[in-house]
């Protein structure tokens, strides 16, 4: 058993370390800056849902008979953590954008906490996972500053939130507008979303290497601005002359 766990562990790291390679070969550029800011703009939208909340319980104390101390303990409900890739991702953030909607034409408070709890429910997956899917698409040497970056661009989104409010609030006064304005930005994340590909590593971890292969002939070719068809593919040119391919293959691959 421990000798079948020690390889196990082994076959394991070399898979990782022949994906590291691979995204290396792949490269860094124009589809890791696309799929960053796809990453921030699901994290913002994220943060703004959460931040609205806020804003919209005191506007709407009087329809919901909503008491002045009930408004900290809803807005003190923990959110429930969640794992998964894109179509984890893709469904948690279009529902938690969906039930911010139907929450706008909830008659009272009992109705509007149940589906701000439901869609919190779903709002902890993009927020916890943004950064993972972000980094995974990232080259390991490029990861750390992509991440910084990423965090940064997520910190000023956050600053922005109460004036981006303020602004909108101008214009929308009713609550129930002004909550569906909240969940909108959640909607149309997750439609971007759909244009990103899976994770190569989960891919990889799923034993798909044929499609962890595609996603990065679909980076490299989205990198370097070459179209790719049914019957190419991309080929990521080396001192070795190696490919994405040869490394998802045996013996780089146990």
């Amino acid at each position: 058993m421990k000798l079948e766990k020690r390889c196990q562990d082994t076959v394991r790291c070399d898979m990782e370390t022949d994906l590291e390679t691979a995204l290396e070969l792949a490269g860094a550029g124009k589809y890791q800056i696309f799929h960053c800011g796809l990453m921030v703009a699901i994290l913002g939208s994220a943060i703004l849902e959460m931040i609205g909340s806020s804003f919209i319980l005191p506007s709407a104390a009087c329809d919901l008979a909503l008491e002045d101390h009930m408004k900290g303990i809803i807005a003190s409900i923990p959110n429930i953590d969640a794992l998964g890739r894109k179509p984890v991702l893709l469904v948690s953030t279009l529902l938690s954008g969906v039930i911010g909607l139907i929450a706008a034409f909830m008659p009272n408070l009992l109705s509007f906490a149940l589906c701000k709890f439901v869609g919190s429910l779903f709002l902890s997956c993009p927020s916890s996972l943004g950064f993972a899917f972000a980094g995974e698409l990232m080259p390991k040497k490029r990861r750390d500053l992509a991440l910084l970056i990423c965090n940064a661009s997520l910190m000023l989104i956050a600053s922005l939130c109460p004036n981006f409010i303020r602004s909108i609030s101008t214009y929308l006064r009713p609550w129930r507008l002004l909550t569906m304005a909240y969940s909108m930005p959640l909607i149309l994340s997750a439609l971007w979303l759909t244009q990103a590909k899976e994770s190569p590593k989960f891919l990889m971890m799923k034993g798909k290497p044929d499609e962890a292969l595609g996603v990065l002939r679909h980076i490299f070719a989205f990198n370097n601005s070459k179209k790719r068809s049914d019957g190419q593919s991309c080929e990521a040119a080396t001192s070795s002359k190696l490919s994405a391919l040869a490394l998802l293959k045996p013996p780089h691959l146990k």
